[in-house]
């Protein structure tokens, strides 16, 4: 027997917690106990209830266990296992907003033709699983200036049911334009799920998120919140800079005040430096962000609100290396990455001439095993090597806030669930 090379240690209070971050196993250990750990594996094996629990929760494996080969293939048998057939669709690329910090400004406008909108069911049709299982999210532009082109889709799609088994969608919206009798409707065409933004307070998030005439948008979105969760779940995404990292506490306050505490989910993520973005100053450094989402991120669930997101999600690749997972832009552009949306030339193919398979093989057999610097690393299992793009454009390592936050993370997990 070995201990496993992805426990991590973390001392708490004279005691010490052990987490695994390919088993997702968390263990408390007391001092005697975890001095074993540091010790020859002989005086772990001698002591029969600690090697269980050790066993049990993944931290002790067989001498013949390759864990890194087992990662490997967990993380290429869950890539291409294609069981859904998960498409993320701008109909529209218009918005009613005028956010600073949008990398989409820049982007071709326009709404998806009936050309497009035939062509889209006939690639659904054409590349369903054996399953024949569909999940859409809703995207944009603001999705919802094109709720036309989704009820006739959707109608289309909730219709084929020989076809296809299940259908389920999602939708990101602004909130602006979802009123009641919009909710309504959206149940109707399956949609389960919704995320808005929020950023910050009302006087804040109205010099981020106005309208094109400067109108503050922060009332009637609040207003479209608190009747949308009682129908559909609902999460608020904070996108955070150095303006309104400090306003968090605050809008926690507004949003339980307004009943919202136990409806919603909720979760914070850094406005990032973009070239098609009006100000980048603002924005935060990938450190400085890292140290702040765990103060953020502790607010949110001493606060008692629901985070949005486990906080340990290993086994779990970006979307963008998935097969089966394609974005889909209102002009018939399919891409891997929503970051490159809009941008034909970084397309994977269209909806008109097909897939461009020499494009679409550097997502497919993107390999995050092949980084020097993730061989050693004990969460590998939890970000298998960062953003696929920014590795494959050169642009950054990838590395996720984990690599330097594990231990605070560890912590906060181990709080939440004792």
């Amino acid at each position: 027997m070995k201990l496993s090379r992805f426990n991590i240690i973390i001392d708490l209070k004279g005691q010490t917690l052990v987490y695994n971050s390919f088993s997702r196993g968390v263990i408390l250990l007391d001092s005697d106990n975890a001095e074993l750990l540091k010790v020859n594996i002989s005086k772990i094996l001698d002591n029969a209830e600690l090697r269980c629990v050790l066993e049990e929760n993944g931290m002790l494996v067989q001498d013949n266990i390759d864990e890194l080969k087992m990662l490997k293939f967990v993380d290429r048998y869950q890539r291409m296992a294609g069981r859904v057939l998960s498409l993320v669709v701008a109909p529209t690329m218009e918005c009613n907003l005028n956010c600073w910090y949008c990398y989409e400004g820049s982007l071709k406008k326009g709404t998806m033709t009936q050309e497009n909108k035939d062509r889209l069911l006939d690639f659904i049709l054409g590349n369903l699983p054996d399953s024949k299982r569909l999940k859409i999210q809703w995207y944009g532009g603001e999705p919802l200036l094109a709720l036309d082109f989704i009820r006739n889709v959707s109608e289309k799609i909730i219709g084929m049911k020989d076809e296809i088994s299940s259908f389920s969608a999602g939708m990101i919206t602004n909130g602006y334009l979802l009123d009641e009798k919009t909710v309504l409707e959206l149940k109707k065409l399956n949609v389960g799920h919704i995320q808005i933004t929020l950023d910050g307070t009302r006087e804040t998030h109205d010099r981020k998120r106005c309208l094109k005439n400067g109108k503050g948008t922060f009332d009637r979105i609040l207003e479209n919140i608190s009747f949308a969760s009682g129908i559909i779940p609902l999460t608020i995404r904070v996108n955070i800079d150095k303006e309104n990292f400090y306003e968090m506490d605050d809008l926690l306050d507004i949003l339980q005040k307004n009943n919202l505490k136990d409806k919603i989910s909720i979760y914070a993520s850094s406005v990032k430096p973009s070239e098609y973005a009006a100000d980048n100053s603002c924005c935060m450094s990938e450190s400085e962000y890292g140290k702040n989402e765990l103060v953020l991120l502790e607010k949110i669930i001493k606060r008692g609100f629901q985070y949005a997101y486990e906080i340990f999600n290993p086994l779990d690749s970006c979307a963008a290396v998935f097969d089966k997972y394609y974005i889909i832009d209102p002009h018939g552009s399919i891409y891997k990455c929503p970051m490159q949306i809009g941008r034909a030339d970084m397309s994977v193919g269209s909806l008109d001439k097909g897939l461009d398979y020499s494009r679409l093989s550097d997502w497919i057999l993107y390999d995050p095993f092949q980084n020097e610097e993730c061989h050693d690393c004990k969460v590998q299992p939890i970000c298998k090597g960062g953003c696929p793009w920014a590795r494959m454009s050169g642009k950054s390592n990838g590395c996720s806030d984990y690599k330097e936050n594990i231990a605070d993370y560890t912590r906060i997990w181990f709080s939440q669930n004792i």
